[in-house]
Formats: C-alpha cells, sequence, structure tokens
C-alpha cells in the first residue's frame, strides 16, 4: 500500500533538477573545505609566528629594563659617592678639609731665588716665561674655563 502511494504521488517537476546538482555541489563544498582548512593552517602558522616575536619582544623589553634599573642603582651610588668626596649639606656649600699646617708655613717663592746663586739669571728666565706666548695661551684657556665653571 504505501509503495502504490508512493507510485502515484506526483512530485514538482523543479524540484528534481537539485537532485542532480547534489555531486557538482559536493564537490564544490569539499574544494571550499580544503581551501579553509588551509587557509585555517596558514593563520596558525602565522600566529605563531607572531606570538614568537611578541615573546623575543617582551625579552627584550625585561632585559632593558633591567639595565635601566642597574644604572638607575649605580647613578643612586656614584650620587652617594659624589657627596662623600664633596662633603655637600643642603646649603650648598663645599666643607672642604682644612689645609694642613705645614703647607701655609712653606717658603714662597721669593725666598726661594733669594737661597739660588744666579739670581739675576733665574728672574731673567722667569721673566722669559711670562712673557711667552704658551704662558699666555694658558692663563687665556684657564680664564675662560673660570668663566665657564662660574656659568654652571
Amino acid at each position: 500500500r504505501v509503495l502504490r502511494f508512493f507510485k502515484t504521488l506526483k512530485v514538482p517537476p523543479g524540484k528534481l533538477g537539485n537532485l542532480n546538482n547534489v555531486l557538482s555541489l559536493q564537490m564544490a563544498e569539499k574544494q571550499m573545505l580544503e581551501m579553509n582548512e588551509e587557509s585555517l593552517v596558514q593563520l596558525q602558522e602565522e600566529i605563531n609566528e607572531a606570538q614568537r616575536s611578541a615573546e623575543r619582544i617582551e625579552e627584550h623589553i625585561q632585559q632593558l629594563q633591567y639595565k635601566i634599573q642597574v644604572l638607575k642603582n649605580q647613578l643612586k651610588e656614584d650620587e652617594k659617592k659624589a657627596r662623600k668626596i664633596f662633603q655637600e649639606n643642603g646649603s650648598g656649600a663645599l666643607h672642604l678639609p682644612e689645609l694642613p699646617k705645614y703647607s701655609l708655613q712653606a717658603p714662597t717663592l721669593q725666598e726661594e731665588i733669594l737661597k739660588t746663586q744666579n739670581q739675576k739669571g733665574l728672574l731673567k728666565d722667569m721673566n722669559t716665561i711670562q712673557q711667552s706666548t704658551d704662558l699666555k695661551n694658558m692663563l687665556t684657556l684657564i680664564e675662560k674655563i673660570y668663566e665657564k665653571v662660574d656659568f654652571l
């Protein structure tokens, strides 16, 4: 009875055309699936490469942060050493150690000249040195250095 019913069942004529294209549609879907899988593999490779690159950048950042910290610590130590050397207080004045008393009692240049045998020759030599261009250049350099130090 069921078979007779199916034999007499009327089917619209346009619907059968889709059944004829099932194989070609299945092939097209398989091709699309393969292309999508290839794209997925490529995307996964790109993601992995980007992840490795991000890890390398993160390592580099950590190395730089460590170097910065080391340099900051070194700067603090250098500042402490500088404060100890200059013995600086809050007023900005330097507390340098006092000069030894023997340096104040050292003989002056005039006393040393009086002790020499050839005083005139020595004075002539000193005058020549004082008049030389090298000494004048050196004095000019020292003056310029003092001016630059005053600006600091």
